[in-house]
């Protein structure tokens, strides 16, 4: 995991997964909202003078909607290609140290990269930090164009939500 972190930067915390996901939720034929989660996988919380960054993954095999045939579709060439890009690396930037701000985020899937502007919040609670972050991605704009009526049938616009929750680098390490 040493590739996701920075050298000027203090590592502030390590991802609790257990406690941590990314929602998303997608209009389908302009009327229907379907909503699932990926589970986080890992990232490192950094900690600069001024800002917090993350440097995260999920993997695209965690997707869940709710029903295992879209799940399976999705997991497909025709939307996130699982088996050529089995994850959706996220980088959020300039993150407030405490409160609300605004962020940017970079995210990249399969191999497309964009940024999401995300509205963040930064809280503490018994040592550990809990990052909220929301925004909508341009599925289009993150290399997300399925083939044919699947294009036209499903929204834009994805809302994403992040939890996550970051453990101080100690206690990471008393817990392996």
């Amino acid at each position: 995991m040493n590739e996701l972190v920075d050298d000027r930067a203090t590592i502030a915390g390590a991802l609790d997964a257990d406690s941590s996901a990314l929602r998303f939720a997608v209009r389908k034929f302009g009327l229907i909202t379907v909503g699932g989660t990926l589970r986080a996988a890992d990232a490192v919380l950094q900690e600069h003078s001024d800002h917090l960054s993350i440097t995260g993954r999920v993997f695209v095999a965690t997707l869940d909607t709710g029903n295992r045939r879209r799940d399976a579709h999705l997991h497909s060439a025709d939307f996130l290609d699982a088996a050529r890009y089995p994850a959706i690396f996220l980088d959020v930037y300039k993150l407030p140290l405490h409160g609300f701000g605004t962020a940017i985020g970079r995210l990249r899937v399969r191999g497309t990269a964009t940024e999401v502007e995300l509205d963040v919040c930064v809280d503490e609670a018994a040592g550990n930090r809990c990052v909220r972050a929301t925004g909508l991605l341009d599925r289009r704009a993150a290399g997300i164009v399925p083939p044919g009526r699947w294009d036209r049938i499903i929204g834009s616009d994805v809302h994403l939500d992040l939890t996550a929750w970051f453990r101080p680098p100690d206690a990471v390490r008393a817990a392996r």
